[in-house]
């Protein structure tokens, strides 16, 4: 019996092993996948700032790519828009 006793413990010394080896490699994915979801929000914030960049080259008529231009043409559009809504908010806000 007390044969039985050891191997049960060894079977429940291995799973447990076990189990702590996959929460290391869970644990261990997590912190790498954070670190991409890191990486990844830091190279969308560098994406906006060269749109904001070529956006101001625009306005001072810096450049001269048509696909640019018509995209920064649609970035002023809608502000034009986003001024004449809020100028409408103004309005029935003071009626």
């Amino acid at each position: 019996m007390d044969q039985r006793v050891k191997d049960f413990a060894d079977m429940v010394k291995g799973k447990a092993l076990d189990v702590s080896d996959k929460v290391s490699d869970t644990v261990e994915v997590q912190k790498k996948k954070y670190k991409i979801s890191s990486l990844s929000r830091q190279t969308d914030k560098d994406f906006q700032e060269i749109g904001k960049l070529v956006y101001e080259k625009f306005k001072n008529n810096e450049i001269t790519d048509d696909s640019l231009i018509t995209i920064c043409e649609g970035i002023e559009d809608r502000d034009n828009e986003i001024s004449e809504i809020e100028e409408e908010i103004e309005e029935i806000k003071f009626k």
